[in-house]
């Protein structure tokens, strides 16, 4: 338990790092045969299978599992609110109402478009964000372990107002890159943290139907926002729909700041 948050910066660090390499094996392979695209994606069949077969070494403990444990069912699944606790229910709740703010990484990515980069460039800001997350998602969970799973979580949803406030005025290579950089902080101190947040207020049999209720309403949310966010940008424009998220982010940053924790 007092590992929680470096378990869970470990894997999305290790996830990241991956999203990283992938990219640029990519890129790299375009450059020394451009426009072979069917190739490529044919190709990003061997790490998958590579991947499905790694599962098949992993081995459970029977102990992890409780003889009277209810047998799963989406009944379940869609009525764990009434059983979850109080506590949960909070952060929760502040968590999906973050997540109708925290719309597709797609979003930055057009907004650097539209500022005249060129198509290399956008690779690589995102490599380079996925190298920052991988980078730090270790580190601040082991902060987190020591200062408190959710100032990291605060302070990672201030990073993200921050970096989406910032990106409506981006016009230059460093203005970009830096906002980039902030942006990997975040996802390191919010991704991975959140979960084991969400962890430490469930009981221990439940733990996996906890998150995968919370994985599941905020895929929801999620595809929820980045269709308000894409409506707002032909609306209105770009400027405005960051400007928006930025703003709608820090008032779940004032949810959190004044979340009070049950003690677990």
């Amino acid at each position: 338990p007092q590992n929680k948050g470096a378990v869970f910066g470990l894997h999305r660090g290790m996830d990241s790092l991956g999203a990283a390499i992938g990219p640029t094996a990519a890129l790299i392979f375009l450059l020394l045969y451009p426009g072979q695209y069917v190739w490529l994606f044919a190709l990003t069949i061997v790490p998958g299978l590579i991947a499905v077969g790694l599962t098949f070494f992993i081995r459970d403990s029977p102990k992890d599992y409780p003889e009277n444990a209810e047998k799963p069912s989406l009944k379940i699944v869609f009525s764990y609110w009434k059983q979850a606790s109080a506590s949960y229910k909070k952060i929760l709740v502040g968590l999906l109402g973050f997540a109708l703010f925290n719309s597709s990484d797609m979003f930055l990515l057009l907004m650097v478009k539209e500022a005249g980069f060129a198509d290399h460039q956008l690779i690589g800001f995102y490599i380079f964000f996925n190298l920052v997350y991988a980078l730090t998602a270790y580190p601040l969970g082991s902060l987190g372990d020591r200062i408190g799973l959710k100032k990291v979580l605060t302070f990672g949803i201030g990073v993200f107002a921050t970096v989406y406030a910032g990106m409506a005025f981006a016009d230059n290579f460093w203005w970009v890159l830096g906002l980039f950089t902030l942006y990997g902080l975040f996802w390191a101190a919010t991704d991975g943290i959140a979960k084991a947040l969400l962890s430490g207020h469930c009981a221990t049999a439940e733990k996996a139907t906890a998150l995968g209720f919370y994985a599941g309403w905020n895929s929801l949310f999620s595809l929820l926002s980045s269709t308000l966010a894409g409506w707002v940008w032909l609306q209105w424009g770009a400027q405005t729909m960051f400007l928006v998220t930025a703003g709608g982010s820090a008032i779940m940053l004032l949810y959190f700041i004044f979340l009070k924790e049950a003690r677990r």
